[in-house]
């Protein structure tokens, strides 16, 4: 996908709607999802992120810089991981401490997927 955004938007009753979007061969894509903070006091860096009725799946928050402008998010394993930013391109002096940040968690960077965010479509 491409000029892939994910929104996360807070509802009344606490739990938050996910909505990630995207272009894949020249077409709009959207998944709607829905996330819950199952321990928002103890443990407020966990979603608990459903795409699939009642099927949900850990999302930890590993890193956010100083200004909240980049974050670095986990699956419950090693398997997962994004880099999500506020804007669609980040300079690498934002980058290169997330990405520290990731390997002194395990994962391995090198397999990361980077997304074009050319925002021509």
């Amino acid at each position: 996908m491409e000029n892939v955004v994910a929104e996360y938007l807070m509802r009344d009753d606490g739990k938050i709607d996910v909505i990630n979007s995207g272009w894949k061969d020249g077409k709009a894509k959207v998944a709607n999802g829905k996330a819950k903070l199952p321990d928002p006091d103890g443990n407020p860096a966990l979603l608990r992120v459903s795409f699939f009725l009642f099927f949900y799946s850990d999302y930890r928050i590993l890193y956010i810089d100083e200004d909240y402008s980049i974050a670095l998010v986990g699956g419950s394993g090693d398997k997962y991981l994004w880099i999500l930013s506020r804007t669609p391109a980040v300079t690498d002096s934002k980058l290169e401490p997330i990405i520290r940040e990731a390997r002194i968690r395990g994962y391995d960077t090198s397999k990361l997927i980077w997304v074009s965010q050319n925002m021509e479509e």
